[in-house]
């Protein structure tokens, strides 16, 4: 009999640390139902390319780290994300905290991935509606500079 693999993201939890908005944490819970709750984008750290004589040549290069992170709309982690990317909005005559954010996942099987250098790119303003006549998931989107 093989060994079965536990591939469980149930009671997986979410800590973000942004200073100076919520240098306390915000623990994120409340996954959406309906789209992948955490996706961290496929990066592209190396290129290669070729010279006149057909000599191969690679080189490494620095790449950001994109999580998006979606939740349930009108939860408890949603309402703190809204602060968070209204907080770090800029628009006329407001001032944005240009927080500075670290995220730490911790996964069932115990493993803890942490992110930090993070800025909050992108979310949505207000609650959208959906054809179902219900308030549609909300994603906030992340870039990190390092991962351990």
């Amino acid at each position: 009999m093989g060994i079965q693999i536990d591939i469980s993201g149930s009671k997986s939890k979410i800590t973000i640390i942004s200073v100076p908005t919520f240098p306390q944490g915000l623990v994120i819970e409340e996954f959406a139902t309906d789209t992948d709750p955490l996706v961290f984008d496929e990066m592209q750290i190396a290129e290669t390319e070729v010279g006149v004589n057909g000599d191969v040549a690679s080189y490494q290069k620095p790449a950001l780290i994109n999580v998006t992170l979606s939740v349930i709309p009108n939860s408890e982690s949603d309402k703190n994300l809204q602060i968070l990317f209204n907080s770090n909005r800029s628009a006329k005559n407001k001032v944005s905290t240009k927080d500075d954010i670290k995220m730490v996942v911790a996964y069932t099987d115990g493993k803890i991935v942490t992110l930090s250098g993070g800025t909050i790119m992108t979310g949505v303003p207000a609650n959208s509606i959906t054809q179902d006549a219900k308030l549609a998931t909300k994603s906030y989107r992340f870039n990190f500079a390092n991962i351990i």
